[in-house]
């Protein structure tokens, strides 16, 4: 039973089974029509975004990550599979150029998640990020160059904030 294999689980499976289907969820309810491209940024193996694909298959994934063996074990994956509303790309945030609808980005550590945010944004497009434990909100691509504009990047976030409560939560 479902329960039972559930048993077996580590803390951390159990965890990583969660976030998920927490993207499911914030997925399900923005509802993409089909044919709606989303892209996993910083993909890796495809942990995320095998799941999301299996359970959509009315939507088109591209999961891209800097990493060529992430990208490569991940082509493997989708092959035995089967999927066909998966491709893989090795690239950096700042150079995916294709129009998408909603950017996905679980555990994008540190600037990366910025990045995810800009390049969504730059598309007009929905976003589902969740930084890594390690993940901080700063002024930097995953290039490592200063960005130009204010933090947080989100302008209620900033200005709501008062900029000792900001920091605050950009160094946790």
């Amino acid at each position: 039973s479902v329960e039972a294999m559930r048993a077996t689980l580590n803390p951390r499976s159990l965890r990583k089974r969660a976030q998920i289907e927490s993207f499911f969820a914030a997925l399900q309810l923005l509802a993409p029509p089909p044919g709606t491209r989303v892209v996993d940024f910083g993909a890796g193996s495809g942990n995320l975004v095998l799941p999301l694909a299996h359970l959509l298959p009315h939507l088109h994934f591209v999961a891209i990550d800097l990493k060529k063996h992430a990208i490569t074990i991940l082509e493997q994956r989708v092959e035995e599979s089967g999927l066909v509303n998966v491709r893989a790309d090795e690239c950096y945030i700042e150079a995916f150029e294709e129009p998408f609808g909603v950017a996905l980005g679980l555990h994008v550590c540190g600037p990366a998640s910025n990045a995810v945010i800009q390049k969504a944004s730059a598309n007009a497009a929905a976003f589902l990020v969740s930084p890594c434990c390690i993940g901080k909100l700063t002024p930097q691509t995953s290039l490592g160059n200063f960005m130009e504009g204010e933090y947080p990047l989100s302008g209620w976030l900033r200005n709501t904030l008062q900029d000792e409560m900001a920091a605050l939560i950009a160094s946790t």
